[in-house]
């Protein structure tokens, strides 16, 4: 459920090109009114560990051809071991094994790492919790996941995380 980042200055002069587009993105949306992502200041991360079942998402190369998808989340130190698992087409369960490490002091902005040596990993940002239902979302609102405890939420507390994901920039027409 994690997205995967590409590295800056990978080739002559495109790190420096790369800035300046997240430079230029930046100002453009704050021109336009639209506020930078917001994790939630604190999160309780004992009460977080466990399973979630994904409710829907925004569509991800990743998770193509996967239904049922459950991110479990135990942690392990420094970190948090993350355990997705989703069934195929041919309904076999398939696993993604990663480390998720708090890169903020609420532990509400996670760096998850699927390869090892957090050399490319993908942001985890916890944007509402009441610790029953969850949405998680990336700060350049590409991806987006509405998690709960339950496999079947109430339409009333869907429709609040939807609400909250409009209010910070995603569009939640494309959420599945």
């Amino acid at each position: 459920m994690i997205q995967t980042r590409k590295g800056l200055g990978q080739g002559k002069g495109k790190g420096y090109k790369n800035m300046l587009q997240v430079d230029s993105l930046v100002h453009a949306r704050s021109r336009l009114g639209i506020k930078s992502v917001q994790a939630i200041p604190k999160l309780n991360v004992n009460r977080y560990m466990g399973k979630w079942y994904q409710i829907s998402a925004l569509p991800s190369w990743f998770q193509q051809g996967c239904d049922n998808a459950i991110a479990e989340y135990q942690k392990k130190g420094e970190y948090i071991k993350v355990t997705n698992s989703c069934k195929d087409k041919y309904k076999k369960t398939k696993y993604a094994y990663a480390k998720a490490y708090p890169v903020n002091s609420g532990g509400s902005k996670l760096e998850v790492d699927f390869v090892g040596g957090r050399i490319f990993t993908g942001d985890y940002w916890v944007l509402y919790t009441d610790y029953d239902v969850s949405l998680v979302g990336t700060p350049d609102r590409k991806y987006l996941w509405i998690l709960a405890r339950n496999k079947v939420i109430p339409q009333y507390k869907e429709n609040k995380l939807i609400q909250i994901a409009k209010q910070q920039g995603f569009d939640t027409t494309k959420l599945r």
